[in-house]
Protein backbone atom coordinates (compact mmCIF):
# COMPACT_ATOMS: atom_id res chain seq x y z
CA UNK A 1 0.00 0.00 0.00
CA UNK A 2 1.28 3.61 -0.13
CA UNK A 3 0.60 6.39 1.44
CA UNK A 4 0.17 10.18 -0.23
CA UNK A 5 3.12 12.39 0.04
CA UNK A 6 1.36 15.39 0.77
CA UNK A 7 -1.66 16.75 2.15
CA UNK A 8 -5.13 17.02 -0.06
CA UNK A 9 -6.48 20.41 2.29
CA UNK A 10 -4.39 22.58 2.61
CA UNK A 11 -2.47 23.81 -0.76
CA UNK A 12 -1.62 27.11 -1.18
CA UNK A 13 -1.32 28.16 -5.26
CA UNK A 14 1.47 31.01 -5.27
CA UNK A 15 2.63 32.56 -7.61
CA UNK A 16 6.05 31.08 -9.42
CA UNK A 17 9.74 33.19 -8.30
CA UNK A 18 11.27 34.73 -11.52
CA UNK A 19 13.78 32.43 -11.19
CA UNK A 20 12.89 28.35 -10.92
CA UNK A 21 14.53 25.60 -9.87
CA UNK A 22 13.37 22.01 -9.70
CA UNK A 23 15.48 19.67 -7.26
CA UNK A 24 15.46 15.89 -8.40
CA UNK A 25 12.71 15.13 -5.51
CA UNK A 26 10.41 17.52 -6.45
CA UNK A 27 7.73 17.71 -8.29
CA UNK A 28 5.77 21.67 -9.49
CA UNK A 29 2.17 21.36 -9.98
CA UNK A 30 0.84 24.40 -12.20
CA UNK A 31 -2.66 25.16 -11.96
CA UNK A 32 -3.57 27.63 -15.02
CA UNK A 33 -6.92 29.28 -16.15
CA UNK A 34 -7.76 28.32 -19.92
CA UNK A 35 -11.51 30.08 -19.94
CA UNK A 36 -12.41 31.60 -22.91
CA UNK A 37 -9.70 34.19 -23.56
CA UNK A 38 -9.26 35.42 -26.71
CA UNK A 39 -6.22 37.37 -25.55
CA UNK A 40 -4.51 34.24 -24.24
CA UNK A 41 -5.89 31.87 -27.15
CA UNK A 42 -3.78 34.17 -29.35
CA UNK A 43 -1.24 34.46 -27.32
CA UNK A 44 -0.79 30.16 -27.07
CA UNK A 45 -1.69 29.73 -30.98
CA UNK A 46 1.39 31.73 -32.12
CA UNK A 47 3.76 29.18 -29.68
CA UNK A 48 2.36 25.85 -31.62
CA UNK A 49 4.01 23.51 -33.97
CA UNK A 50 2.41 22.48 -37.02
CA UNK A 51 1.48 18.85 -35.27
CA UNK A 52 -0.54 20.89 -32.62
CA UNK A 53 -2.51 23.28 -34.69
CA UNK A 54 -3.55 20.19 -36.90
CA UNK A 55 -4.68 18.07 -33.54
CA UNK A 56 -6.31 21.38 -32.36
CA UNK A 57 -8.43 21.05 -35.85
CA UNK A 58 -9.70 17.51 -35.37
CA UNK A 59 -11.87 19.22 -32.24
CA UNK A 60 -15.40 19.86 -33.13
CA UNK A 61 -16.31 22.48 -31.01
CA UNK A 62 -14.35 25.77 -31.29
CA UNK A 63 -14.28 26.06 -27.12
CA UNK A 64 -12.75 22.86 -27.40
CA UNK A 65 -9.94 23.61 -30.10
CA UNK A 66 -9.32 26.71 -28.02
CA UNK A 67 -9.10 24.94 -24.49
CA UNK A 68 -6.46 22.97 -26.24
CA UNK A 69 -4.46 25.59 -28.24
CA UNK A 70 -4.41 27.64 -24.68
CA UNK A 71 -3.16 24.46 -21.95
CA UNK A 72 -0.96 23.49 -24.76
CA UNK A 73 0.80 26.80 -25.26
CA UNK A 74 1.16 27.51 -21.40
CA UNK A 75 2.73 23.78 -21.08
CA UNK A 76 5.20 25.39 -23.65
CA UNK A 77 5.31 28.59 -21.68
CA UNK A 78 6.05 26.57 -18.40
CA UNK A 79 8.55 23.97 -19.87
CA UNK A 80 10.39 26.99 -21.18
CA UNK A 81 11.15 28.17 -17.67
CA UNK A 82 13.24 25.42 -16.48
CA UNK A 83 15.24 24.84 -19.70
CA UNK A 84 15.31 28.57 -20.39
CA UNK A 85 14.49 27.80 -24.36
CA UNK A 86 12.32 30.00 -26.28
CA UNK A 87 9.08 27.89 -25.71
CA UNK A 88 8.60 27.89 -29.77
CA UNK A 89 11.62 25.69 -29.59
CA UNK A 90 10.37 22.81 -27.97
CA UNK A 91 9.89 19.27 -29.81
CA UNK A 92 7.39 17.32 -28.32
CA UNK A 93 6.77 13.21 -29.15
CA UNK A 94 3.99 11.10 -28.29
CA UNK A 95 4.29 7.31 -26.80
CA UNK A 96 2.49 4.65 -28.22
CA UNK A 97 -0.31 5.25 -26.07
CA UNK A 98 -0.36 9.12 -26.31
CA UNK A 99 2.05 10.39 -23.52
CA UNK A 100 4.13 13.27 -24.24
CA UNK A 101 7.70 13.71 -24.15
CA UNK A 102 10.00 16.46 -24.39
CA UNK A 103 12.88 15.63 -27.14
CA UNK A 104 14.72 18.71 -27.86
CA UNK A 105 16.54 19.67 -25.71
CA UNK A 106 17.12 16.71 -24.06
CA UNK A 107 18.47 17.92 -20.76
CA UNK A 108 18.17 17.92 -18.09
CA UNK A 109 15.62 15.49 -18.32
CA UNK A 110 12.42 17.03 -17.46
CA UNK A 111 9.17 14.29 -16.95
CA UNK A 112 5.85 16.10 -17.22
CA UNK A 113 2.12 15.62 -17.30
CA UNK A 114 -0.89 17.51 -18.64
CA UNK A 115 -4.70 17.78 -17.94
CA UNK A 116 -7.48 19.93 -18.61
CA UNK A 117 -11.23 20.31 -17.51
CA UNK A 118 -13.59 22.45 -18.64
CA UNK A 119 -11.86 25.51 -17.23
CA UNK A 120 -8.79 24.80 -15.26
CA UNK A 121 -5.26 23.40 -16.70
CA UNK A 122 -2.96 21.18 -14.39
CA UNK A 123 0.63 20.01 -15.30
CA UNK A 124 3.15 18.69 -13.16
CA UNK A 125 6.67 18.98 -14.05
CA UNK A 126 9.54 17.18 -12.39
CA UNK A 127 12.91 15.06 -13.19
CA UNK A 128 13.93 11.84 -14.31
CA UNK A 129 10.56 10.26 -12.58
CA UNK A 130 7.04 9.00 -13.82
CA UNK A 131 4.62 11.58 -13.36
CA UNK A 132 0.75 11.75 -14.14
CA UNK A 133 -2.02 14.00 -13.20
CA UNK A 134 -5.66 14.29 -13.97
CA UNK A 135 -8.50 16.83 -13.24
CA UNK A 136 -11.78 16.34 -14.16
CA UNK A 137 -15.01 18.88 -13.72
CA UNK A 138 -18.15 17.63 -11.67
CA UNK A 139 -20.10 17.92 -14.38
CA UNK A 140 -24.05 18.52 -13.58
CA UNK A 141 -24.90 15.53 -16.72
CA UNK A 142 -22.96 13.52 -14.91
CA UNK A 143 -24.41 9.42 -15.31
CA UNK A 144 -23.21 9.15 -12.04
CA UNK A 145 -24.36 4.94 -11.71
CA UNK A 146 -23.15 4.67 -15.49
CA UNK A 147 -19.39 5.95 -14.46
CA UNK A 148 -19.30 4.15 -11.05
CA UNK A 149 -20.21 0.48 -13.37
CA UNK A 150 -18.02 1.28 -16.18
CA UNK A 151 -14.82 2.68 -13.95
CA UNK A 152 -15.13 1.32 -10.61
CA UNK A 153 -13.45 -2.32 -8.91
CA UNK A 154 -15.77 -4.58 -7.02
CA UNK A 155 -14.63 -3.23 -3.89
CA UNK A 156 -15.33 0.59 -4.84
CA UNK A 157 -18.37 -0.30 -6.02
CA UNK A 158 -19.17 -1.68 -2.50
CA UNK A 159 -18.10 1.28 -0.68
CA UNK A 160 -19.62 4.03 -2.78
CA UNK A 161 -22.87 2.27 -2.63
CA UNK A 162 -22.46 2.73 0.99
CA UNK A 163 -22.44 6.55 1.21
CA UNK A 164 -24.47 9.16 0.71
CA UNK A 165 -25.11 10.86 -2.57
CA UNK A 166 -22.76 13.71 -1.60
CA UNK A 167 -20.15 11.59 -0.67
CA UNK A 168 -20.87 9.27 -3.13
CA UNK A 169 -20.41 11.72 -5.64
CA UNK A 170 -17.14 12.66 -4.48
CA UNK A 171 -15.28 9.68 -3.51
CA UNK A 172 -15.97 8.21 -7.14
CA UNK A 173 -14.11 11.83 -8.78
CA UNK A 174 -11.54 10.84 -6.68
CA UNK A 175 -10.97 7.09 -7.07
CA UNK A 176 -12.23 8.52 -11.05
CA UNK A 177 -9.14 11.00 -11.09
CA UNK A 178 -6.32 8.78 -9.24
CA UNK A 179 -6.64 5.81 -11.63
CA UNK A 180 -6.57 8.18 -14.48
CA UNK A 181 -3.40 10.00 -13.03
CA UNK A 182 -1.64 6.60 -12.56
CA UNK A 183 -2.40 4.85 -15.94
CA UNK A 184 -0.96 8.24 -17.46
CA UNK A 185 2.03 8.32 -15.70
CA UNK A 186 2.78 4.77 -16.81
CA UNK A 187 2.19 5.90 -20.42
CA UNK A 188 -0.14 2.89 -20.63
CA UNK A 189 -4.00 4.91 -21.61
CA UNK A 190 -6.78 3.28 -22.23
CA UNK A 191 -4.86 0.23 -22.60
CA UNK A 192 -5.96 -0.61 -19.02
CA UNK A 193 -8.84 -0.81 -18.04
CA UNK A 194 -9.63 1.38 -15.08
CA UNK A 195 -11.85 -1.26 -13.40
CA UNK A 196 -8.70 -3.71 -13.11
CA UNK A 197 -7.24 -0.75 -10.61
CA UNK A 198 -8.29 -0.26 -6.91
CA UNK A 199 -7.48 2.29 -4.96
CA UNK A 200 -8.89 2.30 -1.29
CA UNK A 201 -11.57 4.82 -0.12
CA UNK A 202 -11.39 5.05 3.87
CA UNK A 203 -13.45 7.08 5.56
CA UNK A 204 -10.52 9.20 6.05
CA UNK A 205 -9.02 11.76 3.40
CA UNK A 206 -6.10 9.54 2.80
CA UNK A 207 -6.02 7.33 0.03
CA UNK A 208 -3.95 3.73 -1.06
CA UNK A 209 -3.18 2.07 -3.87
CA UNK A 210 -4.70 -1.50 -3.99
CA UNK A 211 -4.43 -3.42 -6.86
CA UNK A 212 -3.06 -2.36 -10.04
CA UNK A 213 -4.32 -3.67 -13.72
CA UNK A 214 -0.64 -3.87 -14.85
CA UNK A 215 0.75 -6.57 -12.15
CA UNK A 216 4.10 -5.66 -13.08
CA UNK A 217 4.03 -2.60 -11.72
CA UNK A 218 5.39 -2.44 -7.99
CA UNK A 219 2.94 -1.26 -5.79
CA UNK A 220 4.75 0.21 -3.17
CA UNK A 221 6.31 2.37 -4.91
CA UNK A 222 3.61 4.49 -6.46
CA UNK A 223 2.56 7.29 -4.71
CA UNK A 224 -1.17 8.72 -4.89
CA UNK A 225 -2.57 11.97 -3.66
CA UNK A 226 -6.09 13.80 -4.49
CA UNK A 227 -5.20 17.84 -5.33
CA UNK A 228 -7.32 20.51 -3.90
CA UNK A 229 -8.35 22.72 -6.67
CA UNK A 230 -11.36 23.89 -6.51
CA UNK A 231 -15.11 22.83 -5.24
CA UNK A 232 -16.03 21.97 -8.84
CA UNK A 233 -13.37 20.13 -9.43
CA UNK A 234 -11.31 17.06 -8.26
CA UNK A 235 -7.75 16.29 -9.13
CA UNK A 236 -4.87 13.82 -8.42
CA UNK A 237 -1.12 12.97 -8.62
CA UNK A 238 0.38 9.84 -9.25
CA UNK A 239 4.28 9.72 -8.82
CA UNK A 240 6.47 6.73 -8.98
CA UNK A 241 8.35 8.60 -5.26
CA UNK A 242 7.61 7.60 -1.94
CA UNK A 243 9.27 10.94 -0.91
CA UNK A 244 8.57 13.45 -3.44
CA UNK A 245 8.01 16.68 -1.93
CA UNK A 246 5.20 19.24 -3.81
CA UNK A 247 5.15 22.96 -4.74
CA UNK A 248 2.40 24.58 -5.99
CA UNK A 249 2.16 27.25 -8.80
CA UNK A 250 -0.21 29.60 -10.40
CA UNK A 251 -0.16 30.50 -13.87
CA UNK A 252 -1.02 34.00 -14.83
CA UNK A 253 -0.23 35.10 -18.51
CA UNK A 254 0.22 38.80 -17.51
CA UNK A 255 3.19 37.92 -15.72
CA UNK A 256 4.59 35.27 -17.98
CA UNK A 257 3.92 36.55 -21.47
Amino acid sequence: MTKPPLGNKTISWEPPPQHLTLPSNHVHIWKADISPSQKTCHHCEKLLSADEHARARQFKFPQHQQAFITARGILRLILSRYLNTPPQSLIFEQGPHGKPALTFPSAPSISFNVSHSHHLALYAVTLENDVGIDIEYHRSTLNLPGLIQRICSTQEKSILASLSPVEQKKGFFTCWTQKEAYVKAIGKGITIPLETITVSLPRSNSIELGELGNKNQEVSMWSLSEIAVDSDYSAALAIKDMNCRCRYWEWSLDKHE
